[in-house]
């Protein structure tokens, strides 16, 4: 199965301790696991959770790089 990392921080407090970097080991972890294939990670940096997915940019970049079969 192919599939797509997405992983965020808000605070540039999460950001300095490299909580992005360990949510990304996690997920490549899990795919791995599962046999899934990572096709691509889009990592948000300093972007809050309040903003809606497809108005922040890698969500957006996501969302436009998905399969029409799934938007």
């Amino acid at each position: 199965m192919k599939t797509a990392i997405y992983a965020r921080v808000s605070t540039e407090g999460q950001a300095e301790r490299q909580t992005i970097e360990s949510q990304l080991l996690a997920c490549r972890d899990y795919c791995a696991q599962h046999n899934y294939e990572v096709i691509g990670e889009y990592l948000e940096d300093g972007v809050s959770g309040s903003v809606p997915f497809a108005d922040r940019p890698a969500g957006a970049r996501l969302l436009a790089d998905a399969p029409s079969e799934i938007k």
